[in-house]
């Protein structure tokens, strides 16, 4: 009997790091978060809204300074964001208020997908 309840007990100790580890994913917590946002990004994109502060059509990228993006846990920010070919930045002034998509490119970082001025 001892030596069951000594097996058991040994068992259940090695086995819940392997079950713990296997729900979260990632050790930072946010491994469903994290999950969730590259599946969005996959199928339809993240929305998000911002104003263009300069526009780079040579190496095809738009300065922004977006408004909050809760699903993609990030705040309100300005930063350098790259644009996907086909998406048209002729019409883009500074200042220009914009409705964005942030997409998964093929080298697996996020990128402007669609760009419009908002209406």
């Amino acid at each position: 009997m001892r030596i069951w309840v000594v097996a058991t007990a040994a068992t259940i100790l090695l086995a819940g790091p392997v079950f713990a580890d296997h729900h979260g994913e990632h050790s930072d917590g946010h491994g469903d978060h994290d999950a969730m946002m590259e599946d969005m990004a996959e199928m339809n994109g993240v929305a998000g809204t911002g104003v263009i502060n300069s526009v780079d059509t040579a190496a095809r990228t738009v300065n922004l300074s977006h408004d909050p993006i809760p699903v993609a846990g990030m705040p309100a920010m300005t930063m350098d964001m790259a644009v996907a070919d086909g998406v048209m930045l002729h019409d883009l002034a500074d200042g220009t208020p914009v409705d964005f998509t942030l997409v998964k490119g093929a080298d697996g970082i996020f990128q402007i997908g669609a760009l419009s001025p908002r209406k």
